[in-house]
């Protein structure tokens, strides 16, 4: 493994036994430093801030973005030609993902779960990968997506500013970047993020 991309004919094959399926299970964080020992109350709050700077982050890379203008090709149909209009109804979720990422295995089974229970448009954005390695992928762990766009050279990607995959955007009815979550998802992390702002979308009809 070299960074965040595989090195040796479709390395996530060879690791299949070691994750077998997830089981998805929301976690309560509660955060308690009386009664603990100093180090581990400062152990706790280090936490908490690292949790805070996260979430303040996620805030920061997704003020302003929009979702750019595109003209590609699915990844299942490549005659098929996908431009930003014809992605759907908004608001959607778009999931940056590649085969050759490890992290991409961890939320996989939450975007499987996401595709039955939303009734949210699921865009796959395949980011630097290669398309048969692609269509592998979703053979074998399976396809969450209502179609995934193949963005080869990464422009779109890095037009939104991905660096280190996983990443899952939720985008609005006039394209822009409401909620943005780098790394794996996590039903925790829709629950919190995602579905706050979803209601709060269609309360104001925006």
């Amino acid at each position: 493994m070299v960074g965040n991309r595989r090195v040796g004919p479709y390395a996530w094959e060879e690791e299949s036994n070691s994750f077998g399926k997830m089981q998805i299970v929301p976690t309560i964080m509660t955060f308690r430093t009386a009664g603990l020992p100093r180090a581990a109350g400062f152990g706790l709050v280090a936490i908490a801030v690292a949790i805070l700077i996260n979430s303040l982050m996620d805030l920061r890379l997704a003020s302003g973005q929009r979702l750019p203008e595109l003209t590609l090709q699915q990844v299942l149909n490549p005659q098929v030609g996908v431009t930003a209009d014809s992605l759907g109804s908004r608001p959607a979720i778009v999931n940056v993902w590649a085969s050759w990422c490890v992290a991409c295995r961890n939320e996989h089974d939450v975007l499987m779960e996401l595709e039955k229970t939303s009734r949210l448009p699921l865009i796959g954005l395949n980011h630097q990968d290669i398309r048969e390695d692609a269509l592998r992928w979703l053979s074998y762990f399976g396809d969450p997506y209502r179609f995934s766009v193949f963005d080869g050279d990464g422009a779109i990607g890095k037009a939104l500013n991905v660096e280190v995959l996983p990443v899952t955007f939720l985008i609005g009815t006039r394209d822009e970047v409401l909620v943005r979550h780098d790394g794996p998802l996590t039903t925790d992390a829709f629950t919190r993020k995602f579905v706050p702002v979803l209601e709060a979308t269609r309360e104001t009809g925006k």
